[in-house]
C-alpha cells in the first residue's frame, strides 16, 4: 500500500495512456514478491509473485496510438526520449533505455554496418538552478533561458536564489531583454515552470506570480509541495499562495535593488516593461507600495 501511494501520481498519468498496469515488487530481505494489477476502473488485484531480485517492475499495456486525438505512439524511441526530457530531465537518478546503435565497421568495399543494443541515459540529472552560482557560466544560464522562452536573445538579467525557512524553495528567474510581441494580448499566458523534487509538475504555473509580472520567465522548485498537485488544487492551496507571495516580494525587492545599484540596466528594463509596473500599482494593493518605488517619470 505504501508503494502504491508513492507511485500514485505516475499511475494516474499512466492510465491516460495504458489499458492495464502491472506492478511486481519485492522488498529487500524478502523471499517473495507481490503483484498488483489494475485496469484503472476503480478496482485492483494483489497476489503473490516471484522476482529474482529486490526492486520494482512496472509494466504498461499501452493503448493503441491515436495521433488524431492526441495519443502518440509511446513505443516510439523518439517519443519516449521527448517525454523524459520534458518531465524528468532533472531527476537525480538515471533513466535508462535500451537503443539500437548502428556503427560502420571497416572501410571501402569491406565496410559494413553493425547493429548493437546499448543502454543509454536519457536525462541530464543536472538542474541548473540547484548548482552553485559560481559553478554556472553565463553561457549556461543563457542557453537554459532560450530553452525555456524560445527567445533568440540573451536575457537582460538572471536572478538565482534559494530560500529556507517556513517555505523552502529554489528559483531561477529571467528578465527578457525586450517584451515579446504578444505580451500585451489577453491570450498571452505567463507563469513559471513548477518542479517538485526535480519532477516537472506544471509547464506554466500562473499562480506563482501576479498577472502583471507575466513577462518573467524561469523555474521554481519546492519540496514542500506534494507531487500530486494540479492546476485545480493549486488555486485553493494556501501553501501555493504563500509561496507565490514570497516569490513576488523577493522579485520586487530585486528590482528595487537593481534600480538603486544599476540604474542603467534598470532603465533598459523600464523602457520595455514600465506599463506592467503601472498595471501592478493599479491592481495589486498588497504590493502597491513596493511597486510605486519602481516608477520613473521624466
Amino acid at each position: 500500500v505504501d508503494l502504491i501511494g508513492q507511485f500514485g501520481v505516475g499511475f494516474y498519468s499512466a492510465f491516460m495512456v495504458a489499458d492495464k498496469i502491472t506492478l511486481v515488487t519485492r522488498r529487500a530481505g524478502s523471499d517473495s514478491a507481490v503483484r498488483w494489477v489494475s485496469t484503472g476502473a476503480g478496482t485492483y488485484t494483489i497476489d503473490d509473485d516471484q522476482r529474482l531480485t529486490a526492486g520494482t517492475t512496472i509494466t504498461l499495456d499501452l493503448k493503441p496510438a491515436d495521433k488524431e486525438n492526441g495519443l502518440p505512439d509511446f513505443c516510439d524511441e523518439f517519443e519516449i526520449e521527448q517525454v523524459v526530457k520534458k518531465y524528468s530531465d532533472f531527476i537525480a537518478y538515471p533513466i535508462l533505455m535500451k537503443k539500437e546503435v548502428h556503427k560502420t565497421v571497416g572501410e571501402g568495399k569491406e565496410a559494413k554496418t553493425e547493429t548493437t543494443v546499448e543502454e543509454v541515459t536519457l536525462n541530464s540529472m543536472k538542474p541548473i538552478w540547484t548548482r552553485n552560482k559560481n559553478d554556472v557560466k553565463d553561457e549556461e544560464y543563457n542557453e537554459f533561458y532560450k530553452h525555456l522562452s524560445h527567445d533568440w536573445e540573451d536575457p537582460l538579467k538572471v536572478i538565482n536564489y534559494r530560500a529556507e525557512g517556513r517555505i523552502e524553495y529554489q528559483a531561477l528567474l529571467y528578465l527578457p531583454h525586450r517584451a515579446p510581441f504578444d505580451l500585451y494580448y489577453t491570450s498571452f499566458k505567463g507563469g513559471l515552470q513548477l518542479y517538485v523534487k526535480k519532477v516537472l509538475i506544471l509547464e506554466r504555473a500562473e499562480e506563482l506570480l501576479p498577472r502583471y509580472l507575466r513577462f518573467v520567465r524561469g523555474v521554481v522548485e519546492s519540496s514542500d509541495l506534494p507531487l500530486n498537485i494540479s492546476r485545480e488544487t493549486m488555486q485553493d492551496s494556501a501553501l501555493v499562495q504563500k509561496l507565490g507571495d514570497v516569490i513576488t516580494k523577493r522579485f520586487l525587492k530585486f528590482l528595487d535593488s537593481e534600480a538603486k545599484d544599476n540604474a542603467e540596466k534598470y532603465s533598459e528594463f523600464y523602457a520595455q516593461f514600465s506599463r506592467f509596473i503601472k498595471e501592478g500599482v493599479i491592481t495589486d494593493s498588497k504590493h502597491r507600495e513596493a511597486l510605486a518605488k519602481l516608477l520613473r517619470f521624466e
